[in-house]
């Protein structure tokens, strides 16, 4: 009778033990992965987040860590990435309303491209008109006269200058 007691001590001791030993492993994970995050590398803590599973709140902060990334990518610009990162993220927090504003930036860069000049950016000229056409600005304020000419030149980036052979009387603008 006594050996039998023993077993079931043991079993439970062993099963408490396993027990003991998985939750510290989670909560030892959950403490690195908050590190990370506060440390700002999202990445590598959404990663254990997610790998945490339903531990604590864990996938609340993998669903944070995502929209860190995608609004970083959102605020430098990077449309394509971001985009595809919100999107990922359904409808936390704006994710779904960013993710259009996205979208729509990457419509324009496909429409209109990056034309620039020395003195006006076009982006910001077709920017306005879009606006006002989309009902958030006064189309009036489109109405400032403007005068330049325009000849389509090819620079390899912004701080380049203007290639020979591409002046213009008035500002030139260039596609890049």
């Amino acid at each position: 009778m006594n050996v039998n007691k023993l077993k079931k001590t043991l079993s439970v001791l062993l099963i408490a033990a396993f027990m003991l030993s998985a939750a510290g492993c989670s909560m030892i994970d959950y403490k690195k992965a908050e590190k990370l995050r506060t440390d700002g590398d999202y990445a590598a803590a959404q990663e254990m987040y997610i790998a945490l599973g339903d531990y604590k709140d864990s996938a609340e902060l993998a669903n944070e860590c995502g929209y860190q990334l995608a609004k970083a990518a959102y605020d430098s610009r990077d449309y394509d990435t971001a985009a595809g990162l919100f999107d990922k993220l359904g409808s936390y927090k704006n994710s779904a309303e960013l993710k259009q504003d996205c979208d729509d930036n990457l419509l324009r860069a496909k429409l209109v491209g990056k034309w620039v000049s020395g003195s006006v950016d076009i982006a910001e000229l077709v920017q306005a008109v879009f606006d006002a056409l989309s009902g958030n600005m006064d189309v009036a304020a489109l109405a400032a006269p403007a005068t330049f000419s325009v000849r389509s030149c090819s620079a390899p980036d912004r701080n380049t200058s203007l290639p020979s052979g591409c002046a213009t009387n008035g500002p030139a603008f260039w596609r890049f």
